[in-house]
């Protein structure tokens, strides 16, 4: 299940070959590094992904595979990832359970200004796009709620909790027959942080999540050309129990 929403940017109505700027690229690439040329092209309004690859041999960029475990587990993070999986096991996995599941995750985005032309702007001021981070909520059908954080905020306990009367309130008006006969299941890695908002909720309940494990979860959130994608992970139940064998080990695809 491939699922995508338009991202906030400002874009032309139409494509115009446009010079290529190595401070947008870099840029770009700090966005999401697992781009390609036609997606960078994409995303920077140039007309051809050769260019795109001609800046990037320029810049000393190669396009390199990186090892399937991205975080270096410590060994509690390893327990802790089989303690977790074990109590999800025990939840009955029918369609109903993973259709009450809410995920979250915060991402770094770098909002692109295609139009090129000259500006009025404030001595100093940055004239490239900027980079800010959004923390999004979606279930098994989409997208519910996104925000940007404030500028210079950490996303600590307090502002994660902000939003969530929010989003609470579109899962709510969204899926009334959820609450009817289910509670909707937030999954958290760190429930103590947020349990006195969550309580507040009427029929809501903390679905663990491991930390540093995306592998874990029930979907991965990505940028494409500028899009928000949401990547499902197949067979969920099955990841779970295979963390459980392998003692909370990363394992390849």
């Amino acid at each position: 299940m491939n699922l995508s929403v338009s991202i906030l940017e400002d874009q032309p109505h139409s494509r115009r070959p446009s010079n290529l700027d190595n401070e947008d690229l870099r840029a770009a690439l700090q966005d999401e590094p697992s781009s390609n040329s036609l997606e960078l092209a994409s995303v920077l309004g140039v007309s051809s992904h050769q260019a795109v690859l001609n800046h990037l041999h320029q810049m000393d960029f190669v396009h390199k595979k990186p090892r399937q475990d991205s975080h270096e587990l410590t060994e509690a993070q390893t327990k802790r990832r089989v303690e977790v999986c074990r109590q999800l096991l025990e939840n009955p996995l029918d369609d109903r359970f993973w259709k009450r599941i809410v995920t979250s995750d915060k991402k770094w985005v770098y909002l692109v200004n295609h139009n090129r032309r000259k500006r009025w702007v404030l001595r100093g001021q940055d004239r490239f796009g900027k980079k800010v981070m959004i923390c999004v909520w979606w279930n098994f059908e989409g997208v519910l709620h996104f925000e940007l954080v404030p500028d210079g905020r950490a996303v600590n306990a307090e502002l994660y909790c902000q939003p969530l009367d929010r989003v609470y309130d579109k899962l709510k008006a969204k899926y009334p027959t959820l609450f009817r006969w289910k509670r909707a299941l937030f999954q958290q890695d760190n429930a103590k942080t947020t349990k006195k908002k969550f309580d507040d909720l009427d029929e809501v309940e903390v679905l663990l999540h491991p930390a540093y494990s995306s592998d874990a979860a029930p979907g991965v959130l990505r940028f494409e050309a500028g899009r928000m994608v949401l990547q499902s992970n197949p067979m969920l139940a099955d990841r779970w129990q295979k963390i459980v064998e392998d003692d909370g080990l990363y394992f390849e695809e």
